[in-house]
């Protein structure tokens, strides 16, 4: 599904030069998302299912594959299925929260070649590669 991607994801760290080819691969992707159950069937209403962590952040888990996907999710959980062009726009909205805490995305968290995306990095993703 995401072969590219995940080459690139996994390549990151010992080839930096690579991140280069990171955004537009992100933006093409499809990725499996969990949301909650009531909010799955209007992907513009969808409600991310948030993880809060130690250090006060809120990580917004997004995988590149089924594979990569918790084994324990919430009852209320579903997997959802998007492509990179519907989602960042509707995970930007929700980094761009006022309530002032700090949201992340995060790709394939718990995975070796695990990747953080910030506010400021989906803005720049959208701009680059949106539509025009």
């Amino acid at each position: 599904m995401n072969e590219d991607l995940l080459r690139t994801l996994k390549t990151l760290s010992t080839d930096p030069a690579r991140l280069v080819d990171l955004y537009p691969q992100l933006y093409a992707g499809s990725f499996v998302v969990p949301v909650k159950a009531v909010s799955e069937t209007d992907f513009e209403t969808t409600q991310f299912m948030i993880y809060p962590c130690t250090d006060g952040s809120l990580k917004v888990p997004v995988f590149t594959s089924n594979d990569y996907v918790f084994e324990s999710l919430p009852t209320e959980a579903v997997l959802l299925t998007a492509r990179g062009v519907a989602l960042w726009p509707q995970l930007l909205d929700l980094l761009r929260s006022e309530d002032l805490r700090e949201y992340q995305v995060v790709i394939d968290p718990g995975q070796s070649h695990s990747f953080p995306l910030r506010k400021e990095t989906v803005l720049g993703m959208i701009r680059a590669y949106g539509a025009r």
